[in-house]
Parts: structure tokens; sequence; C-alpha cells
């Protein structure tokens, strides 16, 4: 089957259906157009090469990786270059993603970046599943892949658990590959010509294409990803709770926030359905400057 063996060619890396059907051409003159040629070739991947579509739960998990390439840091006083690695999250379910610089890939900054992706996205999945990252676990493969200590004990504290990605199956990373993808799109190529001199102002540059990323229409779909994130995750079906803490009044967050729209949603989600302690009398610090 000559279209069977064109989807074959078309798994090499670097090949495109234009290059086959170009070879396709100089074989048959008077073959199919580009377009019929590429709806054949798609009947002929359903039918032979059958996909399963997972339907992911919300709030159940939250996939994790590091970015291949580095951005670089220019020390202030010196001028030299220091690289950086960026951290990607995506929540597979409405495919809303959350970007950090860190200083590398060691335990405790991918922990860091793990707790401050379940603050941008203000809860806790079910589930972590890195990619099998040397800082996140000890012994990959296998039916029981073995997890580093502190990343456990992490996963521990907020009532989740590490699920890493099957060693050598791409697969299970497809999502957050696409994260990564992204990223390089809509932040690194928006880095070019720009200095950053510590990771603070990088990664305020870096949360402002973020933002625009999940704000933005997705291709040949009628909303966002932090429109779908809204929409799927606000009521927080399976997305476990976050401790917030504020030394400012709750009655006070709506004006403090500013933007209406993303106050009525942060208020929506976290406020009226949340449990509220508040604390009276005078600080511990007060307190204890009085004992002195």
């Amino acid at each position: 089957n000559v279209y069977l063996s064109i989807l074959k060619r078309l798994k090499s890396r670097g090949t495109t259906r234009r290059s086959l059907y170009e070879k396709y051409l100089k074989d048959r003159p008077k073959g199919y157009s580009y377009c019929s040629f590429c709806l054949y070739l798609r009947r002929e991947r359903e039918v032979k090469i059958p996909v399963g579509r997972i339907e992911h739960i919300s709030g159940d998990q939250m996939y994790v990786d590091f970015a291949g390439d580095k951005l670089l840091l220019s020390d202030e006083k010196t001028g030299d270059k220091i690289p950086v690695k960026l951290f990607a999250a995506i929540l597979p379910c409405n495919w809303i993603t959350y970007y950090e610089a860190v200083p590398s890939q060691k335990k405790e900054y991918l922990i860091q970046a793990c707790e401050n992706a379940f603050h941008y996205f203000g809860g806790v999945p079910n589930a972590i599943v890195p990619d099998n990252l040397k800082s996140a676990v000890t012994k990959p493969g296998g039916i029981e892949p073995v997890i580093n200590d502190d990343f456990t004990a992490f996963a521990d504290h907020y009532r989740s658990v590490v699920f890493p990605a099957r060693a050598h199956k791409s697969k299970d990373e497809a999502l957050v590959e696409n994260a990564v993808r992204l990223l390089y799109r809509e932040v690194y190529s928006k880095m070019t010509g720009l200095k950053f001199n510590d990771l603070e102002a990088l990664n305020i540059e870096i949360m402002k294409h973020t933002d625009a990323l999940n704000s933005r229409k997705m291709y040949n779909r009628g909303y966002s990803r932090r429109e779908r994130f809204l929409e799927v995750e606000k009521d927080r079906h399976g997305l476990k709770s976050i401790i917030i803490t504020s030394q400012l009044p709750v009655e006070s967050w709506y004006d403090a926030i500013g933007d209406p729209t993303a106050a009525d949603a942060i208020l929506d989600r976290i406020v009226h359905t949340a449990h509220k302690i508040e604390l009276t009398g005078d600080s511990v610090r007060k307190i204890n400057a009085k004992k002195k």
C-alpha cells in the first residue's frame, strides 16, 4: 500500500507531507492533487493507525518538565552570562500552562517551582507527573519507580502523589512536551535582545508572556486556556484546597486586585467557597517586643 509506506516515512525527522507529495508526483505525474493526497493519507492513518483518546479529569494531574535549552542572565558587575533552566507545568484537562525560570534542575528548585505552579493554578492536583528527572525520580522504569524522598515528602505535605511518566514512552509526556514547544515559541522567541540581571526580572517577563498565552483564543477553538480553566476548574472538581494567608482583610481584596474581571474570577473561586479564619489581637512580633 503506497499510503501506508508514506505514513511510515512521515515518521522520519524533518520529513513533511509536502516533501513526500513532491516525490509521489515524480513517480506518478498524473497523481492526485496535494489536497486529495493529504485526504487519502489521513484516511489511511485512521484505518491503519488507530489512536486512543485520553479523557483527562479536572484537577487530576499536573504534568511537569524542564525545557532543554537555557536562557541567560547577565551578571550586573562582571557581565558574565549565567545559564538558567525553564520549568513548565500544564493541567491536561484545560491545557493552561505555567512557566518559571529557576537556577537549575536541582530538587529544591523543582519543588519550589511546583509549589509556585500550585499557587498559579489556585489548587493542588491529585498527582504530579514528572518526566524521569533525577531531581524527582531516583530510579526510573519498572512497575514501581523510586521517587526522591524530598519530592515525595513535598507531595505528601499537599496530599498529592508523584506518578512519573513511563521511561521511554514519549506519548506519556506529549502534553508537557507540547507546553515546552509553546515555551520556545511564546517565551524564548520574545527574549531576543532583552537583558536580565536577576531571576525576578526574568520571571516577571516570562509571566507576562505566560498570561498572554493562556488568555489568547486557541486555534480552531472559540475559547482560551484561561476561559476553559475557569469553566472547568472553578468548581474544584477533584482539585485539592490550598491555604492562603493575607494581612490584607478579605473585604479589601477586590480593590487591591484592581482588574474587575480578574477580581470577580478570583473571589468567586477562592473566597466564596473558603473556610475563613480571622485572627485578632496583637501580632506575635508586637507581643515579643513588649516582653523585651
